[in-house]
């Protein structure tokens, strides 16, 4: 039985950075310019309350001992705060500051009194198994015990997670997309909405 738990400070695996990889490999790799920085960025990350890719703000989904799953969100109001500590771990752009201002603009204003999916991802062992939706439903518990009336999140338009999203309830609110993005193989994106249920 896969039992969600709350990430702790001590308890990084490259198993978390893989599946939030495996969430946009194009962008992610545009922006750390390879798997292994990524790596090296979310392990900085995780141990750190506050930030964007934190233990504080992530549940995992464990099958025994194996993450098979996660879940990390916050209310939009702490987006920025989160952000800005992550830049702070990570030092300098590892892109040039015209693709940094780029991938920040495929991100919708965020959305009044919302919590924000920032990741959910599923290992593929645990695919179609309802384990997307339990996550949701705990993000919605999330939402709700910080006051907040909506989940929302950001997706690239062709994930195939979307689908699922909006029959989940999520709706489409706002399309980002940015030329100067396109031959990185990054995609257009979805900002999609769902009031908690």
């Amino acid at each position: 039985m896969v039992r969600l738990v709350a990430g702790k400070p001590d308890q990084f695996s490259t198993r978390i950075a893989e599946l939030i990889w495996s969430e946009d490999p194009a962008l992610i790799g545009l922006e750390y310019q390879s798997y292994e920085n990524w790596v090296d960025a979310a392990q900085k990350e995780w141990p750190v309350a506050g930030v964007a890719n934190s233990y504080d703000s992530t549940t995992l989904a464990m099958d025994g001992a194996a993450i098979v799953g996660l879940i990390n969100g916050f209310p939009a109001n702490e987006i920025d705060a989160r952000l800005e500590r992550s830049s702070e771990i990570h030092g300098p752009h590892l892109v040039s500051d015209d693709i940094a201002e780029a991938i920040d603009t495929l991100f919708a204003e965020p959305i009044e009194n919302a919590f924000y999916v920032l990741d959910i991802a599923v290992h593929a062992c645990a695919q179609n198994t309802g384990l997307g939706g339990r996550l949701m439903d705990h993000a919605d518990q999330m939402a709700r015990s910080a006051g907040c009336t909506a989940l929302y999140l950001d997706t690239y338009s062709s994930n195939v997670a979307v689908g699922f999203y909006q029959h989940i309830g999520f709706q489409i609110t706002q399309q980002t997309n940015s030329a100067l993005l396109a031959p990185f193989g990054v995609e257009p994106y979805l900002q999609m909405v769902r009031p908690i249920s």
